[in-house]
Parts: structure tokens; C-alpha cells; sequence
């Protein structure tokens, strides 16, 4: 395990600036929601708390027990829409501890066992760059009390790509293409983006759903875990029991669709 006595100081505040606006095309609940936003603050007080009582070694060192190797600086905590996240710099890379939000995410320990599947199939089966997990578990499983979890690698990052292809004169950004962008470059990020496109839709399972991972082999175990699916509780206050089952999976996309029909809001 690596030391971090180097680390004492607390790294920089959180910051939001990684959070995206999103529009939601159905009824919000406005107690639902309140109450949602109340789960979120909490969960980032605690998150502040274990900074504020020195407690951000025991982050560190629960990275470096699943990441080993000499860290050398504390990146500033993120947090998005849905993770908060918390980087480490080695001297040969960075890794991070991401936790999901429990107020925006309705099935948090479902969601982060479907990404971490995902994510290792993505890595296992084709040449896309992905973050290597190195470690994951539950909420219960989490020896910091802080929620589903990955340990996983982390690019230091400025720009996205929709900061390299924005049209930097429209204030308000509607998708406008940046009509000074050089062709070369234009044509070098969508050649690398059709690659990405083009290996994903090789990548074919005999039932609709998602992946799980049992020891090296993947398949489809778990129910389609969609954005709409997720915002019928948070944004609409559906009752989780009236939804499909955790299990549930698909062998026709007729038999997906009529399951979707089934309920009063589209779950496209």
C-alpha cells in the first residue's frame, strides 16, 4: 500500500462544474423531488464531513488498498448529475472513488453493478478505451458508509467533446457546430467516434436487458435499466414494485415494447 502522509492537507473543494441540465419529458412529483434533493444534500454533507473530521486519509487509503502504487497529489472532489467524485494522482496515473448519488438515482446498487458489467464487457471485447475498474461494491459494502462505489481509473481532464466542437459565439448551446473547426480535426474526432459506433454494434447478446458478470463470462441478467425507468420513481414518485422486476429480460423487442406500453409514461 502506498503512503499518505503526503496527503494530509484536504484537497481542494468539490466542484459541479461536470454537472449537466437535463430536460425531463414527463410530470414531476414536487415532494418526490424535494425529498430526492434532501437524500442528494445529505449524502454531500457526509461527503464534506469526512473532509472537514480528517477523514479524507480513510478515502485515500481505501483507493490505495484497491489501486496500489505511490500517490502524489489529492485532485479536487466532482460532482455530476448522478457521482460524486473523488481523484487520486499516482506517479504512474490516477484512479478514483466514485460514488452514485443516492436522490438521483432510484436503483443506486443496481445501476452501479450494471455499469461496472458493462464496462469490463466494453474493455474485455473490443479496443474502445474505458476506465479499468479495479474494484466495486454495494452499498452494504461499502466499508465508508458512503454508498455503491467503483474504484476505477481517472483521466485528468479540461474539455469534452462537445467543448471541441461547439461554436464558441452561441451562448446558449443547441448542438451549433463550431463552423471554424479545421477539417482534419473534424474528421479525425468523428473518424474516432465511428470506430467506437461501429465495435459497439458487434457487440450482440441473445435477450434484450442488462449485463451482468458471473467470474470471466457476461450475459444478460437484469431488466433494461433506462433513464425514463429511473426518473419514473425520482421525478414521478412511481411506486419500484409496480415496475418490471429486477430480473426481468426480454427475448423480442415486441416483448420489450409491450412491456414498456404497459405503463402510462413511455419508458423510451
Amino acid at each position: 500500500m502506498g503512503d499518505v502522509d503526503s496527503l494530509n492537507d484536504k484537497p481542494p473543494a468539490s466542484s459541479n462544474i461536470d454537472k449537466r441540465d437535463r430536460e425531463y419529458g414527463m410530470f414531476q412529483d414536487p415532494l418526490v423531488v424535494k425529498q430526492n434533493k434532501e437524500i442528494e444534500s445529505g449524502l454531500q454533507k457526509q461527503l464534506d464531513a469526512f473532509f472537514e473530521e480528517v477523514r479524507h486519509r480513510e478515502i485515500y487509503e481505501f483507493i490505495i488498498k484497491h489501486r496500489p502504487g505511490k500517490p502524489v497529489r489529492a485532485g479536487p472532489r466532482l460532482r455530476g448529475s448522478y457521482n460524486a467524485i473523488i481523484p487520486l494522482e499516482y506517479t504512474d496515473g490516477s484512479a478514483a472513488l466514485r460514488v452514485r448519488l443516492p436522490g438521483q438515482t432510484a436503483f443506486p446498487d443496481e445501476a452501479v453493478r450494471v455499469e461496472v458489467a458493462t464496462l469490463r464487457y466494453i474493455e474485455k471485447m473490443t479496443s474502445i478505451p474505458v476506465p479499468h475498474v479495479y474494484h466495486w461494491g454495494t452499498a452494504a459494502e461499502n466499508p465508508l458508509g458512503l454508498g455503491p462505489y467503483i474504484i476505477m481509473d481517472y483521466i485528468p481532464h479540461e474539455n469534452s467533446l462537445e467543448d471541441l466542437l461547439r461554436d464558441p459565439t452561441v451562448p446558449d448551446y443547441k448542438g451549433d457546430l463550431d463552423p471554424n473547426i479545421p477539417r482534419d480535426k473534424l474528421e479525425r474526432l468523428y473518424r474516432q467516434a465511428a470506430n467506437v459506433i461501429l465495435q459497439l454494434s458487434k457487440l450482440e447478446m441473445p435477450k434484450i436487458g442488462s449485463l451482468q458478470q458471473q467470474g470471466d463470462s457476461f450475459g444478460i441478467g437484469s431488466r433494461p435499466l433506462t433513464q425514463d425507468l429511473n426518473d419514473l420513481v425520482v421525478q414521478g414518485g412511481i411506486p419500484p414494485s409496480t415496475l418490471p422486476p429486477e430480473n426481468a429480460t426480454y427475448s423480442t423487442s415486441d416483448e420489450c415494447n409491450c412491456a414498456r406500453a404497459s405503463f402510462s409514461t413511455p419508458l423510451a
